[in-house]
């Protein structure tokens, strides 16, 4: 049997690459823009604590891509995102953080929110939530603010903005996030004051962030529970 000519190996090779092409285009497409959708008012609050505390650590030993990747498996794990869109959606929320931890001003600051704007838009369209996603980045932004100059305004401040924000995000009313409020503000104050006194922060200390971070997605979880069931 004669060999195939060198054209029509070409050709079959072309034929193949066309269409491992074609179905890549097609599976980002359907990730991208299919109809996807996903309960974010569920999630697993010892995993999420865990992962927010992996967050924050990456981003003040200023590790953008480990801070990414955390952020792919939260989104992939936590509320479910396909693949593509989880990362398109950790870049914008890494982006945002990266931005808001260059600033020094409030114009610096606003530059976050086409970022965070598109993030939370993507939530609310796959979470199957009703919330303005324009609004929740804005709020989202004023605890970063809160936090950021948390000895002007004060934790009282931090935790109401806190409340806020996810009030905005899963349409609850504030008043019923105040616990969890409280302990996530509760977990930041302790690693500023960690850092500012010591200069870093111990893997003991870590753990102890780590348990205030349980008890604010625990409480966030059954403040949703209890909304969700009247």
């Amino acid at each position: 049997m004669k060999n195939a000519p060198p054209e029509r190996w070409t050709q079959r090779w072309l034929c193949v690459v066309l269409g491992l092409v074609m179905l890549l285009s097609g599976w980002a497409l359907l990730d991208l823009y299919g109809f996807w959708s996903s309960d974010v008012r569920t999630f697993d609050p010892r995993e999420l604590a865990l992962l927010e505390m992996g967050m924050w650590r990456a981003y003040y030993e200023h590790e953008p891509l480990r801070l990414y990747w955390l952020l792919v498996k939260k989104l992939r794990r936590q509320t479910h995102f396909p693949f593509l869109h989880a990362n398109v959606n950790a870049y914008r929320a890494a982006k945002a953080a990266t931005v808001f931890q260059e600033g020094s001003s409030r114009a610096d600051y606003e530059r976050v929110l086409p970022y965070l704007e598109a993030y939370y838009r993507a939530i609310c369209r796959i979470g199957r939530l009703q919330s303005d996603p324009v609004r929740v980045a804005r709020l989202e932004l004023e605890w970063w603010i809160a936090h950021r100059e948390r000895a002007r305004l004060g934790e009282a401040a931090l935790v109401q903005a806190i409340a806020a924000s996810a009030a905005a995000l899963y349409e609850v009313p504030a008043e019923n996030l105040r616990d969890y409020a409280r302990a996530r503000a509760a977990a930041m104050l302790q690693r500023d004051r960690l850092a500012e006194t010591h200069g870093a922060v111990t893997e003991a200390e870590w753990q102890e962030i780590g348990s205030k971070l349980l008890a604010s997605y625990q409480g966030l979880a059954a403040a949703l529970k209890s909304g969700t069931s009247r």
